[in-house]
Formats: structure tokens, sequence, C-alpha cells
């Protein structure tokens, strides 16, 4: 048996019965004697042939012994097969999202690097639904997220719901590549001082010191280049289970503007728990009770 390992990866559905039936013909052997010396039906085999039947281990098995082609071969042609019908109804499928996934700024977010450029609106809808990381636009978590916040909206500029629901998946998809400790609210409480103290600091440094602050605190800190139509400032919410995450734009790159808005996001996470998430706007004039909470903080 060779030891060469054999990877098949299909982009048309081609019934693994088509190599069968060629390798059969190549060692003149008929249906009914594969069938006979594996001690299979030979409908089973027929049917193999056609595509109508799968190749299971077990018939890998008695394949390689009959025909000494590894099982692996054949379990593999096999599983390319049914991934390739299976992305093939996957695309069919995908054309009832097109319409819903050209409300995303997709140009933008390809020039900001995060998600891969494409032609065809089937590749691109396919692009949102990975970045997204949802199996239907509806599915988007972000967009579900924002349902119950009653988040402030901006009265100088028109806010794009699509791109606000981008800019904050980006932010989750950063978030899950720190590796932080779950939350802690005393220690979160001992940074405050800590972090206010590097408000004189130059970026390279302070942001570089508050994320560390805070993800020792269970807080991911995550900064997102805002999107058009979004002038968010900043958001806060949970992720995980036990860990927060707050995410700040430098919107209208105002050192002020940065420093209010991080520490309005940590007094969400210390004031309102868990089941809270906030989205903060530029230009907002609502004051609800829990906006001027974390606004007095």
């Amino acid at each position: 048996m060779s030891a060469n390992k054999f990877i098949y990866k299909a982009t048309l559905p081609v019934p693994p019965g088509e190599t069968l039936l060629e390798l059969l013909q190549f060692l003149k052997m008929s249906q009914k004697e594969l069938a006979e010396r594996m001690g299979r039906p030979l409908k089973l085999i027929n049917e193999i042939v056609k595509g109508k039947a799968s190749i299971t281990t077990e018939t890998a098995l008695q394949l390689e012994r009959v025909l000494g082609k590894e099982a692996a071969f054949w379990s593999q042609l096999e599983a390319g097969y049914q991934e390739a019908l299976a992305r093939q109804l996957e695309r069919i499928e995908i054309k009832s999202e097109v319409t819903a996934a050209k409300e995303y700024p997709y140009d933008e977010m390809v020039r900001n690097g995060w998600i891969s450029d494409a032609v065809t609106e089937l590749d691109r809808t396919q692009n949102i639904l990975s970045f997204f990381g949802v199996n239907s636009i509806s599915n988007i978590f972000e967009k579900r997220l924002l349902e119950p916040v009653a988040y402030r909206i901006s009265t100088k500029r028109k806010v794009n719901n699509f791109a606000l629901e981008a800019w904050l998946r980006k932010g989750t998809i950063d978030a899950q590549q720190r590796d932080i400790a779950p939350f802690d609210r005393s220690i979160l409480e001992c940074k405050i001082d800590l972090i206010r103290k590097l408000n004189t600091e130059k970026p390279q440094v302070f942001v570089e010191k508050v994320t560390q602050h805070l993800a020792e605190a269970g807080v991911s800190f995550v900064i997102t280049k805002g999107l058009t139509n979004v002038p968010v400032k900043g958001a806060s919410r949970w992720h995980g289970g036990d860990r927060a995450l707050i995410q700040l734009s430098f919107y209208g790159k105002q050192a002020d503007m940065f420093w209010f808005s991080l520490f309005h996001e940590i007094g969400h996470v210390l004031l309102h728990g868990k089941r809270f998430a906030s989205v903060d706007l530029e230009g907002d004039k609502s004051n609800t009770v829990i906006e001027a909470e974390a606004d007095e903080f």
C-alpha cells in the first residue's frame, strides 16, 4: 500500500462511481465480478456506479482489498462528492441572500482590510456571510444585538445601520483574538486611576497600556476604524459569557472625545451588568437614565 496521502476536493459534483467504473474497465472486471469478490449485491455496485448509493467506510475497505486502491482514496472521493453537492445547493441558497448582502458597505470593508475582494455577487454574498459568521443574513448577531438596544441616534448625520453592524462585528472578531482573563470587577475598579493617568501620553503609548490594563480585568479593548455614515464613538457589550468588550472608533480624532468615550463605556460595564449593551453615536442629544449614569461616571 502507498504511504502517500490522497487529498481530493471536488469543484463539481462528480460521483465516485465514475472513477470506480473507469478502474473496472481498466482491470477488465465486470460489476458482477466485483460484487462477487466483495460479497455484496450487484444492485449496490450498480447504484454506486450510477451515483445513487454512497461509498460507506465498510465498502471503501472492501474496495481496497479487491481493487488495491486505499480505503482513504474511496472515502475521500465520496466526501469530496458530497461536499461538492452541498456547495452546489448552498450557492443556490446564497442567491436568495444577494439583495440583503448588498446593503453592507462591501467596498469600504475591503479597503479597510476586513474582508476579501470579490467580483461576483455570489462570492461577495458568501464573503459577507463568512465575515459575520452566519448562514443567513437574518442570523447576523449584531443585527439582533441592536434591536433591544436604545442606542443614541445622531442628530448631525444619517446612521447606516448595516455599516454599524459591520463595525460592531469587526470589534467582535478582533476581541476573539485576544487572550484575556475572565471579567473581574474589583480589578477593573483598581485600574481606573492607572488608566486615567495615561491621558497625557502619546497615542502609541496609551493605547497599548490601556489595552493591557483592561485585559487584566477581563475587558477586551479594541479600536476599530469607522465606516461612512457610522458616526460612532464607542460601544460596550459582553462576549464569551464572562468577558466585556469595549470598542472605540477614534471618531472625530479629538483626545477629549476619546477619553470621555472610554470612561463612558467603562461606566456601562461597571454600572449596568452583562445584560446591557451600548452603542454611542456622535451628536446624540438624547439622555436616557442609563446614558446619563455613564456620562456622570
